[in-house]
């Protein structure tokens, strides 16, 4: 377990890239100024989430706390709670990427916190 807390942990710094480029991204031009919309997406009712992924929809993906203690990974489509997209049976998943199709790719454990599988 504390292998995959590691991994996620480590990828914390990509979390920060993506919400910089997120913000970019929806960053809009007024009288010359400047504004930028951060929006908080909440969590699956843990303590931390972290977004990896957004398509042109504004639908987001990436991994969060659950009040359980698990990491989950999770679909948020910009209205109501992010979505838990639970596990391939294991104890942990996590959402990188999302197309304009809404199709999400990540990977999961199967058994505990063992061996892991990609998911779409």
């Amino acid at each position: 377990m504390r292998e995959l807390e590691g991994m996620f942990m480590a990828s914390r710094k990509y979390c920060l890239l993506l919400v910089v480029s997120v913000v970019l991204a929806s960053a809009q031009s007024v009288f010359g100024q400047v504004l930028y919309t951060v929006t908080d997406l909440g969590t699956l009712g843990g303590l931390t989430s972290n977004a990896y992924g957004i398509n042109n929809s504004g639908q987001v993906v990436g991994g969060s706390n659950t009040s359980g203690g698990a990491y989950h990974a999770f679909l948020y489509s910009g209205s109501g709670p992010m979505q838990d997209l639970g596990t391939l049976g294991g104890g942990g998943s996590l959402a990188f990427g999302i197309n304009d199709r809404g199709q999400v790719v990540g990977y999961s454990n199967l058994s505990g916190y063992g061996a892991t599988h990609a998911f779409l």
